[in-house]
């Protein structure tokens, strides 16, 4: 007996191979801080998932809940605390309760290459202006101003003080020279455009909250497949070694 094969059939496979299906965009949010570790995630997510393509967008945390729960297009949300993704999630605007995937660490930098272990160097005269984050939108601007109170520095030095929109803002009036010191995120510092200019030490853990991280999945039905991809990749060991290798505790993931 032959069979007879429906014409639709090889149209079918002749747009199957000609045409292959539409890769996906999913959009990831992250705080500042994190921009060279996801960036680095991200290449190798879509080194090993071709047909998948990731977008991320930067900012200080709060800047971006904002944006989140007013309906931006966002799929991913890397904020710097727990507290935003925990709003996203008492709203009803998420896949779930928020993981923490790093634990960030702050740190004193200078461009002066013969740092104090002393934080009462900020109050020398040599420090003209001291950058920090915005503490009511970045969280390592609200560990920073922890920091300067635990130590009893704020009054002295809060005529010196700038803020910058978000931490990678702050880290850029530092290196560039616009300002004398800075208190910023130990991850950048691991960055190659810290390498070799100035010194930093750490800021003691116990002068500020623990920086926890927390990253939440936001509902979004066109995108879903892909991002719980995305946030199975995360728990791998490769991305663990690139968040530790950043100068970051390691999570929950």
């Amino acid at each position: 007996m032959i069979y007879k094969i429906p014409i639709l059939f090889y149209l079918a496979v002749f747009v199957s191979d000609f045409f292959p299906a539409k890769s996906q965009t999913f959009t990831i949010a992250a705080a500042a801080n994190f921009r060279e570790p996801i960036e680095k995630i991200s290449v190798l997510f879509m080194k090993e998932n071709p047909a998948i393509k990731v977008r991320t967008v930067f900012g200080s945390s709060g800047s971006l809940y904002q944006q989140i729960a007013n309906h931006a297009p966002f799929d991913i949300f890397f904020s710097a605390d727990m507290k935003y993704p925990a709003d996203l999630y008492k709203e009803g605007l998420t896949t779930g309760e928020p993981e923490i995937y790093a634990v960030g660490q702050l740190v004193l930098w200078s461009k002066s290459n013969n740092m104090d272990s002393n934080l009462t160097v900020l109050n020398s005269a040599d420090l003209k202006k001291i950058v920090i984050a915005n503490p009511d939108l970045a969280p390592y601007g609200k560990s920073a101003m922890e920091c300067l109170q635990y130590f009893r520095l704020y009054e002295k030095v809060k005529n010196k003080l700038v803020l910058a929109e978000n931490i990678n803002q702050a880290a850029q009036f530092a290196i560039t020279g616009n300002c004398d010191a800075g208190l910023l995120a130990l991850s950048q510092m691991r960055s190659a455009a810290f390498q070799g200019k100035g010194s930093y030490i750490m800021v003691p853990q116990e002068s500020y909250s623990r920086i926890e991280q927390g990253v939440v999945s936001i509902k979004s039905e066109e995108n879903a497949a892909a991002v719980s991809k995305f946030m199975a990749f995360m728990h791998s060991e490769k991305v663990k070694a690139i968040i530790l290798a950043y100068g970051y505790h390691s999570g929950d993931l």
